[in-house]
């Protein structure tokens, strides 16, 4: 079946610069601000019996684009604002129109049995699934203009909803 979703989330970034002996020389730190809109197709894997219990794996694209606001390098803080990157579709024919993100993973699913839905007619459940996500990454700030790939895990547990 094909799978649509919307994603925010804000974390916090930190990490050390080191000089070319491996000393560390400062700390950048910030907030990152990351939205993703996914697509794709979800595959049922029938490990369980019965209708409480689901694994999937699933695979697709993902638009990804963020910003990093309140950056600041061994305390002090830069004066640029915040700083984007990725991009969301446009309306409008674009280069935009391709994905800059791909994704593939699996899951297992919990869902109430129909009896115990609330006001018989609202199902709940849990989500727990695991994801790989695959980056292309532009910046278009000098001096770094560069194209990059980038590589990361997400582990979810999600409460669902369904009627």
């Amino acid at each position: 079946s094909w799978e649509y979703g919307f994603g925010r989330d804000s974390s916090g970034i930190r990490y050390a610069i080191a000089d070319s002996s491996g000393r560390r020389v400062a700390t950048v730190a910030g907030t990152l601000q990351l939205n993703e809109l996914t697509g794709g197709l979800r595959y049922s894997v029938g490990l369980f019996r019965g209708d409480e219990i689901h694994t999937y794996l699933r695979a697709g694209y993902a638009y990804t684009w963020y910003a990093a606001r309140q950056m600041s390098v061994a305390g002090e803080p830069l004066n640029e604002g915040k700083r984007k990157g990725g991009y969301a579709p446009t309306l409008w024919p674009s280069r935009k129109w391709w994905p800059n993100t791909w994704y593939a993973g699996g899951g297992v699913e919990w869902f109430s049995p129909e009896k115990s839905w609330l006001l018989g007619k609202l199902g709940y459940g849990m989500r727990l699934e695991f994801t790989g996500l695959r980056h292309r990454v532009r910046s278009d700030h000098a001096p770094a203009r560069a194209e990059l790939d980038a590589v990361r895990g997400d582990v979810a547990l999600a409460m669902i909803l369904g009627w």
